[in-house]
């Protein structure tokens, strides 16, 4: 199943500025990914370029465009795709990143599952249940029902 790659570059604006002692900003320009197969199906992925890495949005998409005729055939072999990016272009960590996010995201809706759900072999939800606690809701056949944990052992999803 072909892939087709498109890019664009968006400004995401935050309801409440982020600020630190350097400064602060609520306006961010990032670059969007979509993989799309030929079924219709899409996998999303974001890039942040750093400066720091000589990244801009321009470099972004100067590596999407050289990475586009490498993309498989396979959504779902993740680790050769992702071998054939580094080696074709083994800088460039954020068009890297966010072609990958695009292929994890296309095969985890293609297995109907959420990302987690496709990285893990499970899926889990995280729901707060106190303050300082989440519930993990495993939904795996003989996973034993629910987890509790501290919220440093899990990562927080949603607001």
């Amino acid at each position: 199943m072909a892939l087709k790659l498109d890019a664009e570059v968006i400004t995401l604006t935050t309801r409440h500025p982020f600020i630190i002692a350097r400064g602060g900003r609520s306006e961010y320009r990032v670059v969007w990914v979509r993989l799309t197969d030929s079924e219709g199906c899409e996998g999303w992925g974001e890039a942040d370029p750093s400066s720091y890495y000589g990244e801009t949005h321009d470099t972004v998409l100067e590596v999407l465009r050289t990475l586009a005729p490498h993309l498989t055939d396979d959504p779902f072999d993740l680790e050769t795709a992702e071998a054939r990016f580094a080696q074709v272009v083994p800088k460039n960590g954020a068009a890297r990143s966010a072609l990958s996010a695009a292929l994890h995201d296309l095969a985890g809706k293609r297995l109907g599952v959420p990302l987690v759900g496709a990285r893990s072999g499970a899926h889990t939800r995280l729901v707060v249940h106190h303050r300082d606690r989440y519930r993990r809701e495993d939904s795996r056949q003989g996973a034993g029902g629910l987890v509790v944990s501290h919220p440093q052992d899990q990562t927080r999803h949603g607001p």
